[in-house]
């Protein structure tokens, strides 16, 4: 392949790649750890410490990586297996099955010609390292490894998601990128990889990121390049430098470096754009191949080539990094996953003395990075919360996974019933406090302990005199990372949702249904619709209905549904859960039938879809069913726990969300036929 640079010429709104500088062949002497073929020629991998981050053992859940860009070839030896599946959608039909606005897209999309097919698309007047550009970011992140093909990944555990936006020029206009990077948000991306840069701002662009960015999702981009690799803070790049007026960070930036750590004659660099560097320079991976002759030549006839430097070679090894980082420890928030790649990396200010915080945080190393997502997972402890439904004094279990007493302790002086139980940092102090309330025929007080059964505080939600009990749960209301307390009147009560500190100030209230009713009113808090902002979920207690409700944290209505039939009456028992896990955190609401019946537990979306049911208990088991929901294996995807009701044994089971049971233990003596009401506590 000939010796090309390419540089960026950006008119109004089009975009062409910076990275695409080939350089001269070098060979470096690297141990063969791999069985892929050319794993010697890739030296950067040694340099980011690849190679021992892949022995890691993490929860390796599958993260997916948006790669906007030229078009990726999904049927490559090296990436078929590791190319995004929308499993929602029919292939070939002509039908937008999962009417998300296009159709038969089961593999990506291609936003230049409107197409469900995200190959390059070669034209007469192709540029060969253009059309191939987007196939190699793709190996980059996730070239299939040991597989004794070709090259190696700098992450495994990697779903490739194709959105074509450059043609095969290496043009396209911003209108397509902001289509692609909506399409991401939309269709579950964690990551998107953008390697390209311009040098015009577009607000509508910027908007399209902070949206991403609001979902929790992760944007990587290019910091660009130019022969005389120029400063960002003089003269910004863009989307590089989509950083948002405040200067929130919704862009890492990367900037290229070489084998020996210092900044790549090539790269753009800055202080308010660049958040880590990379190897840039001799990338050698996967290429995109349609053997022909151009001017007498034969072109694109590799499945590998090389040698690739740029920033936009850089940029998909810290997109495969975070999706590392996220795959090992799914529990991690954006926030979290930020800091430990940036926290990770190598110092490499001495060895660049003219660019002195001007290249982010370091120079990316991958096993640290990884090795940190590991053990801030392996610090945590998974126990269980338990307590009787009723007949039986007020008490607390906490037990670990299979049922083994760790401690216990009396609440709620002299009460004889039942219990409801939630948990969050009421405090500031990473560690998780147990809230507790009486259930039924309860009074309305609410306390607060430490989980080694220490009372904190104590208050009365509703009048002192009430007696039906306070439904329990938490929501972080002004997102600081300190939870407050929801509270929602059970029977005899009208449905009054009021939201408190650990301390019992009140700090907002409203009614969730009609002032009249007093079947009581279940609550649960969490981000329902993908907005990245909590909602108040609600549902009737056993005096009520089917009718779910759902709010802002203000108790403005955004949306209800009915769960069963309209005419039911026994009201819900209600939680949340973010099933599909990963950084995004986006959660189903899941109810069951609050009286007598079958133990039915369905799961819905925002909208009121029913995305899945199951029977917790056999169809035999006819009483209620007390739901809880958490991540009990840390993989970042929620369980539904299950207690059985008043008249059945204290079992406990631990389901997926599509019903597999995975755990099971009595959380009493076999004998007692109380109820049981269990909820996870993590520490």
């Amino acid at each position: 392949m000939k010796k090309k640079v390419i540089y960026l010429i950006l008119a109004i709104f089009l975009f062409s790649h910076p990275a695409a500088i080939f350089a001269s062949e070098i060979f470096y002497n690297t141990a063969l750890i791999p069985n892929d073929a050319y794993f010697s020629k890739q030296w950067y991998l040694k340099k980011i410490n690849a190679i021992s981050a892949w022995d890691i053992e993490g929860s390796k859940k599958d993260v997916t990586v948006a790669v906007i860009d030229s078009g990726v070839q999904i049927n490559h030896p090296d990436l078929r297996d590791n190319i995004w599946l929308n499993k929602d959608e029919i292939p070939n039909n002509n039908i937008d099955d999962d009417n998300n606005g296009y159709v038969d897209d089961v593999n990506g999309w291609d936003f230049i010609n409107d197409t469900s097919d995200p190959n390059p698309k070669l034209t007469i007047d192709f540029i060969d390292y253009e059309i191939t550009h987007g196939t190699v970011v793709a190996g980059i992140i996730t070239a299939s490894t040991n597989n004794q093909e070709g090259v190696s990944g700098v992450a495994r555990s990697v779903k490739i998601m194709p959105l074509l936006v450059l043609d095969s020029k290496g043009a396209g206009n911003s209108s397509s990128v902001i289509r692609a990077i909506e399409y991401a948000t939309k269709n579950g991306a964690d990551v998107i990889n953008l390697s390209f840069a311009g040098n015009v701002y577009s607000p509508a662009l910027e908007v399209a990121i902070r949206n991403a960015y609001k979902q929790g999702i992760i944007i990587v981009a290019a910091a660009g390049n130019d022969k005389e690799a120029h400063s960002l803070d003089e003269h910004p790049m863009y989307p590089v430098c989509n950083d948002g007026y405040n200067y929130e960070n919704l862009v890492i930036g990367v900037a290229a470096t070489d084998d020996l750590d210092q900044k790549a004659s090539f790269s753009a660099y800055g202080n308010k754009c660049v958040d880590i560097s990379a190897p840039g320079v001799s990338i050698y991976n996967t290429s995109f191949y349609s053997p022909r002759r151009e001017n007498g030549e034969l072109v694109l006839n590799k499945y590998y080539d090389g040698y690739w430097s740029g920033t936009s070679m850089a940029t998909p090894q810290v997109s495969g990094v975070i999706a590392q980082i996220i795959s090992t420890n799914p529990s991690l928030s954006r926030d979290e996953v930020v800091n430990i790649l940036l926290g990770s990396s190598d110092y490499i200010e001495k060895l660049n003395p003219d660019y002195k915080n001007k290249l982010g945080a370091g120079r990316l190393n991958s096993y640290r990075a990884v090795y940190m997502a590991k053990e801030n997972l392996d610090k945590q402890s998974v126990y269980f919360i338990n307590s009787a439904y009723s007949d039986r004094k007020s008490s607390i279990k906490i037990t670990n996974k299979n049922g083994n007493l760790v401690s216990e302790f009396d609440v709620l002086d002299g009460y004889y019933g039942g219990i409801n139980i939630s948990s969050a940092d009421l405090d500031g102090d990473n560690k998780d406090e147990i809230i507790v309330s009486p259930k039924d025929s309860g009074g309305p007080q609410v306390q607060v302990f430490s989980p080694d059964g220490r009372l904190l505080s104590q208050f009365f939600a509703y009048d002192e005199k009430f007696r039906g009990g306070v439904d329990i749960a938490t929501i972080d209301i002004d997102n600081n990372g300190i939870y407050e307390i929801i509270t929602g009147a059970g029977a005899g009560g009208g449905p009054h949702v009021r939201v408190f500190n650990k301390d019992g100030g009140l700090l907002r209230q409203f009614f969730a249904y009609d002032q009249n009713f007093t079947g009581g009113v279940k609550v649960a808090s969490a981000d329902v619709n993908g907005d990245n902002v909590t909602e108040i979920v609600t549902a009737p207690g056993e005096g009520g209905g089917p009718q779910v409700k759902i709010f802002d944290t203000k108790g403005n209505l955004l949306n209800h549904f009915f769960a069963f039939s309209e005419g039911f009456r026994g009201g819900l028992n209600l939680s949340l859960a973010d099933i599909d896990g990963g950084i995004r955190k986006k959660n189903e609401i899941i109810v069951s039938k609050a009286s007598h019946g079958k133990s039915e537990i369905k799961i819905f979306d925002y909208f009121g879809k029913e995305l899945s049911s199951f029977s917790a208990f056999g169809d035999k088991y006819k009483d209620r069913v007390n739901i809880n929901t958490g991540d009990v294996d840390l993989d970042g995807q929620d369980e539904i726990i299950c207690g059985a009701g008043p008249g059945g044994t204290p079992h406990v089971r631990i389901f997926e969300s599509n019903g597999e049971l995975i755990g099971a233990f009595y959380s009493f003596e076999e004998t007692f036929n109380g109820g049981v009401i269990s909820h996870i506590l993590i520490k």
